[in-house]
């Protein structure tokens, strides 16, 4: 089976385990935007060799996701780092994205769309940003490392 074929089988036994929905479910609010520029200023990151060390974490997160797709479940993802295609879930008042690495690490990022926050953008002017969260799961060598970031999306 390729590559892409098993994420998505994969993801579709992820999702059925954790009781989500396997493509969007029906929300109580639209989306009229196709993508969200994201900025994630703290955080906390943990490594794992004999035990946790728990850290706050040094690195800020800048990404936006493009090409938000929710009636097929898909979105990309573009970072400093490049850009990969990701999935997408629809939540009541939210938009769930996941990635999985070609390494089999995973990425979350939730946008709340039930509070919103008035912030600026040098390009926009004042614009409405929402609250999300990123976290990470990753193997580096032979370490568990997860991290969790706080901060804000806003549409474009």
């Amino acid at each position: 089976m390729e590559w892409g074929k098993a994420k998505l089988v994969l993801v579709a036994a992820i999702a059925a385990a954790a009781g989500l929905p396997a493509s969007p479910a029906p929300a109580q609010f639209q989306t009229r935007f196709t993508s969200l520029n994201c900025q994630f200023a703290s955080g906390t990151s943990a490594r794992f060799d004999r035990e946790w060390d728990v850290k706050a974490a040094s690195d800020k997160l800048n990404f936006t996701f493009e090409g938000i797709d929710t009636a097929h479940a898909k979105a990309k993802i573009v970072s400093p780092f490049g850009m990969s295609e990701v999935l997408l879930f629809k939540g009541n008042n939210s938009l769930n994205f996941l990635e999985i690495m070609p390494d089999g690490n995973q990425a979350f990022t939730t946008v709340f769309f039930s509070h919103a926050r008035e912030g600026s953008n040098k390009n926009s002017g004042l614009a409405v940003w929402y609250p999300a969260a990123h976290s990470r799961h990753m193997m580096i060598g032979k370490s568990p490392v997860v991290s969790h970031y706080r901060g804000y999306c806003q549409p474009n």
